[in-house]
This record gives structure tokens, C-alpha cells and sequence, in this order.
């Protein structure tokens, strides 16, 4: 399993219900593992893990929240909101091109 039910139901929302979450979560898992950063480029960690910046053809720039021990996609963010990091830290201002 490398998609959230959440996952799934947040890709159909933010980008729309043409694109499959699962598919793009195997997608990221995939590139991930082989370090590929043209599809998913580290961007910044979470309270729960890291998160990958990702470009989706003709929709924009998205951000994933992943649970790397669980190899999981939890959420995708739109660019242009911000994320909630570690205590202590500042929100990172998600930067992209919205589509």
C-alpha cells in the first residue's frame, strides 16, 4: 500500500478526479527510491516525514506528505499554502506553480 485513503480522496479534489492518487503514489514511492529527482525533489520535512515536491503534466506544482517508514503517501498540497513543521519551527511557505 503506498496511498492514504486520504491520499486518494485529496488527489481527486486538489487536482482533480481524472488523475489516479494510487497510481501517483506508486509513481512517488518509485521515484523516491531510485532517487529520481525529476519527478520528486525533497523539499522540506513534516512532523511526520518528509515531503516531496512534485510537478503533475498540466496541472501545477504539488507538494506530498510522505510516511517514509510505512513507504506512504499521507497528503498532497496545493503550492501556495504552507506547512506545518516540527514545534519550534516556522510553516514553509509552499512555493509552485498553480495550473
Amino acid at each position: 500500500m503506498s496511498a492514504t485513503t486520504h491520499f486518494k480522496e485529496r488527489v481527486a479534489q486538489r487536482i482533480g478526479p481524472d488523475v489516479c492518487g494510487q497510481a501517483l503514489a506508486d509513481r512517488l514511492v518509485k521515484a523516491v527510491a531510485e532517487g529520481d529527482e525529476k519527478f520528486a525533489r525533497f523539499a522540506c520535512r513534516s512532523r511526520n516525514g518528509p515531503v516531496y515536491r512534485i510537478e503533475v503534466e498540466d496541472k501545477g506544482t504539488f507538494y506530498v506528505a510522505m510516511n517514509r517508514l510505512k513507504n506512504t503517501a499521507i497528503t498532497i498540497l496545493p503550492a501556495g499554502g504552507t506547512l506545518a513543521r516540527k514545534k519550534g519551527r516556522r510553516k514553509k511557505k509552499l512555493r509552485g506553480t498553480k495550473k
